[in-house]
């Protein structure tokens, strides 16, 4: 999905349906994550958010996150989001609404976290509007 501000396009983030192997949580977290809602039906993963180095700003990312997410719940049937992440990044995923489902330290040392959104925390903390049903999100009074 591109991101844009007015007509630029300043970043891309990806979401990818479970259930056909091939996102990371299928992959790389399948010890933690088989059987679980993770990746069940309707489940998506969220990933490769890239900005714009001059777009990299604390008030722009929520919005673009937020528009993001609102074309996401008008175009597919979502129950679920998840995603994986370094443990430095956990703060800025939690602001979006997502939660720690496990953690795992890499043979490198490094430590990280498979993710989980429930839809309506993160549409709660993205100020996205639900009320009118999925197909009907919308950023609540959003500005870039």
């Amino acid at each position: 999905m591109a991101l844009k501000l007015g007509d630029k396009p300043i970043g891309t983030i990806r979401f990818t349906p479970a259930g056909h192997n091939m996102t990371v949580t299928e992959r790389f977290w399948g010890h933690a994550s088989a059987g679980t809602a993770l990746v069940g039906p309707d489940s998506w993963e969220a990933g490769r958010l890239i900005m714009s180095p001059e777009h990299r700003r604390g008030d722009l990312l929520p919005v673009c996150m937020a528009k993001a997410f609102a074309a996401l719940m008008r175009n597919a049937k979502v129950r679920h989001l998840h995603g994986s992440t370094h443990m430095r990044l956990m703060r800025l995923y939690r602001r979006f609404g997502f939660q720690i489902h496990t953690v795992i330290t890499t043979s490198d040392g490094k430590k990280c976290a498979l993710l989980h959104g429930e839809v309506a925390a993160v549409a709660r903390a993205l100020k996205v509007d639900l009320s009118g049903g999925q197909g009907f999100a919308k950023p609540m009074a959003l500005s870039a």
